[in-house]
């Protein structure tokens, strides 16, 4: 289906309607041959602003940088659900019923039926939360038909981490970083850089001169994380992102880092907090193996990373919000 008659047939089923029906289904973005209109993007406001205040323990955002940030996940969700379509992936029921009762179990929940109450009791719509979790699982089956192939740890890497580890005394390090990126687009020409720089130095000096790092994430980051005040959590030395494993060890609670360039933008950690995970002496095998663990999914992490501005940088999008 061409990208105009997908936009005549969406004119089509709006038209006639009411005002109010009219404003709820208006277009928002067009991705593709695809459209986002504005009851999905609602929807995904609504379930943002629940998880700010039952997870993130914060303030929810302005409106306007809110609706900024979700639509942009919306997007992206669409392009990757777009895929899955064109390589005809799929889930059936028997899979999807699987995963729910594994979610029903590890929440204590007496199978499906327990789990649809559980849901119902939060307000919440089962239906859609069936639906949530497919596109979830197909999102994951995507990922490893194109992702999860081209990504492998050799033995000699493996050895290299552990003899590396055990130098610095990293073992079993791990750290809470919070992240902001200056996004730098596929295409941008030297001004444009710059300008960004520009901007990624004076949010460098705000920091370092005691301003919030969450409140500017949440305002100014384009990583994934800056919904929640750009925290990563809490990170394994042997899981630390490449561009940040050098300069993560040598930091301290509450540091910030400088600007750390890379293809994709301009970067600013801050070490929130640092704890030891364990003993420093243990079985070589048990280790070799979690290592090997680790950095498969750091790997995948940045391929998936990569990835994912690769196919948002060749699509159509149009933001009409």
């Amino acid at each position: 289906m061409s990208r105009l008659y997908s936009l005549l047939l969406l004119a089509l089923l709006v038209s006639p309607a009411s005002a109010k029906e009219q404003e709820l289904d208006s277009i928002v973005a067009v991705v593709n041959d695809d459209v986002v209109l504005k009851s999905e993007l609602d929807t995904a406001l609504n379930k943002a602003r629940r998880e700010f205040t039952s997870n993130f323990n914060r303030s929810i955002p302005r409106e306007e940088i809110l609706q900024q940030r979700v639509l942009e996940s919306v997007i992206i969700k669409r392009l990757q659900l777009g895929m899955a379509q064109k390589m005809r992936l799929s889930i059936d029921e028997r899979s999807l019923n699987d995963s729910l009762l594994s979610i029903a179990k590890r929440e204590g929940l007496p199978g499906l039926s327990g789990l649809k109450n559980e849901i119902t009791k939060q307000g919440l719509s089962y239906a859609d939360y069936r639906e949530d979790l497919r596109e979830q699982l197909l999102i994951q089956q995507l990922y490893r038909r194109t992702i999860t192939p081209s990504v492998s740890v050799s033995e000699q890497e493996v050895d290299n981490y552990v003899a590396n580890l055990q130098a610095q005394g990293q073992l079993n390090v791990e750290y809470r970083l919070s992240h902001l990126l200056i996004e730098i687009p596929q295409a941008a020409k030297n001004k444009q850089i710059d300008t960004l720089k520009n901007k990624a130095n004076k949010l460098h000096t705000r920091l370092l001169n005691g301003e919030d790092f969450s409140q500017l994430a949440v305002k100014e980051s384009a990583g994934k994380n800056a919904l929640k005040g750009g925290d990563m959590g809490w990170i394994k030395s042997s899981q630390l992102p490449s561009l940040f494993s050098p300069v993560v060890p040598g930091m301290k609670r509450g540091d910030i880092s400088e600007i750390i360039r890379s293809p994709s933008g301009f970067h600013i950690i801050k070490l929130q907090d640092i704890r030891s995970s364990g003993s420093q002496t243990q079985d070589l095998n048990a280790l070799k193996a979690r290592l090997r663990n680790d950095i498969f999914q750091r790997k995948f992490n940045e391929q998936l990373d990569q990835w994912l501005r690769q196919i948002r940088s060749e699509a159509y999008i149009e933001i009409r919000l």
